[in-house]
């Protein structure tokens, strides 16, 4: 994925791409949560918890909260960045991505000249595309992934009072 715990702040804050391979060297430690305060389309900051792996609990209580937690995920097309989690398909012994993408929305954010990710071809993700060479339209891809949250959000939490939101950058 183009987005990661390196660059995933900057982007989903300030609609700014940065290459997170240009972000390795300057790294100091890689950070187990990072939060994230969105303003766009909101009168006063709403923050968000961005995770890139489900943490361990001491609970059931405390697992299923989580779950209830997570509103988003960012995609690679790995089957296996979802071994943790908990929709699985007891036929096929796999992840049930109808339920996972039902629950949870998908983002794949990948360049826009890529070959299509066969992989994720019958997923119900939202295929977000960069420009290689060209920033200036980074901000628009970040105004359409809070968009398409909050499309779903509008679904999902109908009725219910949010708590704080999880993003998961896998």
């Amino acid at each position: 994925s183009l987005l990661n715990m390196l660059n995933i702040k900057t982007f989903l804050e300030d609609g700014k791409f940065v290459d997170w391979a240009n972000l390795v060297d300057s790294a100091t430690e890689k950070k187990e949560r990072i939060i994230v305060k969105r303003s766009y389309r909101k009168a006063k900051p709403v923050e968000y918890e961005i995770r890139d792996k489900v943490p361990q609990f001491a609970d059931a209580g405390q697992r299923a909260e989580f779950w209830e937690r997570i509103v988003a995920v960012c995609v690679s097309g790995a089957g296996w960045q979802f071994k943790d989690w908990p929709w699985k398909d007891e036929r096929k012994e796999s992840v049930d991505f109808l339920t996972t993408f039902a629950k949870v929305r998908g983002f794949q954010v990948r360049w826009r000249d890529d070959l299509p990710d066969e992989r994720t071809r019958p997923w119900d993700v939202e295929r977000l595309f960069m420009e290689k060479n060209s920033r200036h339209g980074d901000t628009s891809v970040m105004h359409r992934f809070w968009d398409v949250l909050d499309t779903h959000l509008k679904k999902r939490l109908a009725n219910k009072n949010p708590t704080s939101s999880v993003i998961l950058a896998l």
